[in-house]
């Protein structure tokens, strides 16, 4: 049985001072660590979305399995998780396109 290589990252989304969100994702490989910092998201007066759930559905869409995630309560002002992918040869790590 041939051997599964994997990459993982570890998505990491919160809140800062109500105004807008953030998000950082950490990008792990054989080839070593690749960090990447997503544009921030203002807030809107009323807004309680956490933009953590669409960015699960995108990682999703480029292969990443989650493997641990993780809210806050009760305001859901911070969310992480790590997911991890086959490695497939000549793909960018970090090859994802987030629009928010």
């Amino acid at each position: 049985m041939q051997d599964l290589q994997w990459e993982y990252c570890y998505a990491d989304i919160g809140s800062s001072a109500d105004t807008s969100w953030t998000c950082r994702i950490t990008y792990f490989s054989p080839l070593g660590v690749t960090f990447k910092e997503l544009p921030a998201l203002k807030k809107g007066k009323a807004d309680s979305y956490n933009p953590y759930y669409k960015i699960i559905g995108v990682l999703g869409l480029h292969g990443w399995e989650a493997t641990s995630l993780s809210t806050s309560q009760p305001k859901n002002l911070s969310a992480s998780g790590y997911f991890k992918r086959l490695i497939s040869p000549g793909r960018r790590i970090d090859d994802l396109q987030i629009m928010l």
